[in-house]
């Protein structure tokens, strides 16, 4: 008997498993992004309801780095 993979359409959790996971996330030298760029890197951890709310937040905070880098 041979074992088969797991089935990431058929089980949530296993597609997670699967997925790839970033291992490096390169520094930016600008502490708000490289902090919303080491959040992002965690979201796979999270629930997939939340995914949406998560991006929000990392788009927000990264428009406001740029608005903060503009007025400089």
């Amino acid at each position: 008997m041979s074992e088969q993979p797991a089935d990431p359409a058929g089980d949530p959790s296993a597609a997670r498993e699967q997925a790839p996971r970033p291992t490096d996330v390169e520094a930016t030298g600008v502490a708000s992004v490289d902090d919303v760029l080491a959040d992002l890197a965690q979201v796979q951890e999270r629930p997939l309801e939340e995914h949406p709310a998560a991006f929000e937040a990392a788009h927000d905070r990264l428009r406001q780095a740029l608005d903060d880098a503009g007025s400089a």
